[in-house]
Formats: C-alpha cells, sequence, structure tokens
C-alpha cells in the first residue's frame, strides 16, 4: 500500500471531468494559445500535457520544446515532471539537438524507470567506458527501492557479486513487484554465464524489458509517431 501511494497523485493534481471539457472548449475557440493559459494558471499535470501535445500534433518542435521546459517546471516534482522532461527530451531527438543524453538522464533523475534509465545510458555511445561513467552516477541517484535497476546498473559496471548479492536478499515471493531485481538480474547473470547458450524465452523476456510497450505495435510508416528508441537490456550487456 506505501507503495501504491507513492505513486498515486495529489488531490490537486486530479482534473475534473468538467475541467477537461472546459479544456477542450478553450481549445476549439484559442487553440493552442488557450491550452497553455489554463496549463500556466492550474499548474495541473494533465492540462501541461495538453498543452504540449498539440504542439507536438502540429509538429511544431520548437515550441513543444519550450512548452515542455516550462511545464516540467509549473508541476515541480512528481512524476508528472519525468514524463513532461521525456517529453522535452523527445523534442530535442526531433531537432537534432546536441543536449539529448542530459535531457534523458533529467527525465530519469525527475522519475527513475528502468525504460528511462536503459535511454539515458547509451544515448551517447554504445562504448563501454561512457555507459559506466553514467551507470556510477546512476548508482548513486538510484532510489533504494528500484531494485530492478540498482541490479543491472551493478551488472553493467561488472559487479556481478554485488548484483547477485542483491538477488539474494530479495523476497523469493516477491516478483510481483515490477522492482524486483531478479526482473534483470537473473536472467542476466544467466546470460553472462551461458556463453551463448541461454534459452530462447529467457532472451526474449530480457530484450523486452524495460521497452516501451508501444514499440512492439506493428504500424505503417504513415501511422507511427515519433518515439524515443529503447536500447535492450541484451544489447547493453554485449555491447
Amino acid at each position: 500500500m506505501k507503495r501504491l501511494q507513492r505513486f498515486r497523485p495529489s488531490k490537486d493534481q486530479w482534473e475534473t471531468e468538467q475541467e477537461r471539457w472546459l479544456r477542450e472548449a478553450v481549445f476549439r475557440v484559442d487553440g493552442v494559445a488557450g491550452l497553455e493559459r489554463i496549463a500556466r494558471k492550474t499548474k495541473r499535470p494533465q492540462s501541461c500535457l495538453a498543452w504540449c501535445q498539440a504542439l507536438v500534433d502540429q509538429d511544431d518542435w520548437v515550441a513543444a520544446l519550450r512548452a515542455y521546459d516550462a511545464a516540467a517546471t509549473l508541476v515541480g516534482r512528481s512524476h508528472w515532471r519525468g514524463e513532461l522532461l521525456e517529453g522535452a527530451a523527445l523534442a530535442a531527438q526531433e531537432l537534432g539537438r546536441s543536449d539529448l543524453s542530459r535531457r534523458l538522464e533529467a527525465a530519469w533523475r525527475a522519475a527513475p524507470t528502468l525504460t528511462r534509465l536503459l535511454r539515458w545510458l547509451v544515448a551517447d555511445s554504445h562504448e563501454l567506458k561512457p555507459i559506466r561513467a553514467k551507470a556510477t552516477r546512476a548508482l548513486a541517484r538510484c532510489p533504494k527501492t528500484a531494485a530492478r535497476q540498482i541490479g543491472l546498473l551493478r551488472v553493467v559496471l561488472g559487479d556481478v557479486t554485488g548484483a547477485a548479492a542483491l538477488l539474494s536478499k530479495a523476497p523469493g515471493l516477491g516478483w510481483s513487484d515490477p522492482d524486483h531485481p531478479g526482473h534483470t538480474v537473473f536472467p542476466t547473470l544467466a546470460m553472462l554465464s551461458s556463453n551463448g547458450t541461454i534459452g530462447a524465452a529467457l532472451l526474449t523476456e530480457l530484450d523486452a524489458a524495460g521497452r516501451d510497450p508501444l514499440e512492439s505495435f506493428a504500424m505503417t510508416q504513415e501511422e507511427r509517431k515519433p518515439m524515443l528508441p529503447t536500447p535492450s537490456i541484451v544489447a547493453l550487456i554485449e555491447g
């Protein structure tokens, strides 16, 4: 229950149905400027996301980047801030900016998830040295409850013993917890010790870990929307 409460938005972040209808009406009349006005006035995460998404839908990535940056400041410290900073990273990617890695790191720090961690680690290079430099910083900032990420970071840093110790101390019946280290540590250690003979099912599970589910949808080129690519753990470990 305590874990769920950490991610439950506070009451002032909830958006009522009436507010959603009002936002739609304002958008029809005043366009994006109206959405920006509502977002800045209410500072509600949903309003901020709607403002940014409207600019993305128009392929106005320059304005979207400014909006995401501003909105991330408006919502303050919450998991919503991570989502908005991730949107800013997507805009930076589409604009070909050189600060993509820094923005991916900011999104991960604001709301650490395995997907955001994987994106940041390989943003600049797939070489081991820069990845380990990032992993060292990440391990120092990673929440103690994010055992799945901590376990992976230990493996990336070559601390197989530490990763195995983390797994051994984890609850044996706690695999339903998405942050259980076994989800990344067990298949990763199995891969490292298999000499290329790891089972296909385990390899597939590890390869899919941390990926955005939307990436698996088969879409035509016309339907495909810009996304931040998520590297697989297998590719990360194998280099």
